[in-house]
């Protein structure tokens, strides 16, 4: 999913590191085959996969048929890319952000529930939201209530928040969900100034409205 030289690199440092104690497959996948290549943005777009796992499914990907014959690991079976949904079974998920430069990104973190759905109109409200979620962190009803409130419309609730409910975490954390930042994205788009997208909320922004026009048309 990446480079024809890159990959087997990778996925070769991949098994030398993970597949040593391992008993079954590996599994790996990337989310280019879901939604293209989110340029600076792939970590955040790494994240949002693995906060997807919170339904306990892993998301299978898309046009992988066949093996590439330069990664041996794939045909002797010590990786397995997802090619449909399977049940997570626990442990850790790694995200990868790999940039142009060559700088490479591979933190890791453990699969737990997340509480990410409390809404209110004030950040109080949020953060009591949160310490009740994790009081009732075994409740699932509650904590369903929870991300249900999500759906609100930010323009109503604009204050949101989350909080880790298994392993070590730095609390809860609330944020404004939406800001007024002034941008237009026909602007951005059609700039001709090689700088605009070093900011990466222009290039988050920019890539977002192209995927969303590819869908709708």
């Amino acid at each position: 999913m990446g480079t024809k030289v890159g990959d087997p690199q990778e996925l070769k440092g991949i098994v030398q590191a993970l597949c040593a104690t391992h008993q079954e497959p590996l599994l790996i996948g990337s989310t280019k085959s879901n939604m293209g290549h989110p340029e600076p943005a792939s970590g955040l777009a790494a994240l949002a996969k693995v906060l997807s796992l919170e339904h306990r499914l892993w998301v299978p990907n898309l046009h992988f048929h066949n093996p590439n014959p330069e990664i041996p690991a794939l045909l002797d079976r010590w990786l397995q890319v997802v090619q449909q949904p399977l049940p997570v079974c626990g442990g850790d998920v790694g995200i990868n952000s790999f940039s142009f430069g060559g700088s490479n990104h591979l933190p890791h973190m453990p699969l737990c529930p997340i509480c990410c759905g409390p809404a209110d109109t004030a950040p109080e409200a949020v953060q009591e939201l949160l310490e009740q979620g994790l009081q009732h962190s075994q409740d699932l009803t509650f904590l369903s209530m929870l991300n249900d409130i999500a759906a609100a419309p930010t323009t109503a609730t604009p204050f949101r928040g989350y909080a880790m409910l298994c392993g070590k975490s730095g609390g809860p954390e609330v944020q404004q969900a939406v800001k007024l930042l002034g941008l237009k994205t026909s602007q951005l788009l059609l700039s001709t100034d090689e700088s605009t997208f070093d900011n990466i909320v222009h290039a988050f922004v920019s890539l977002t409205a192209i995927q969303i026009g590819l869908i709708d048309c």
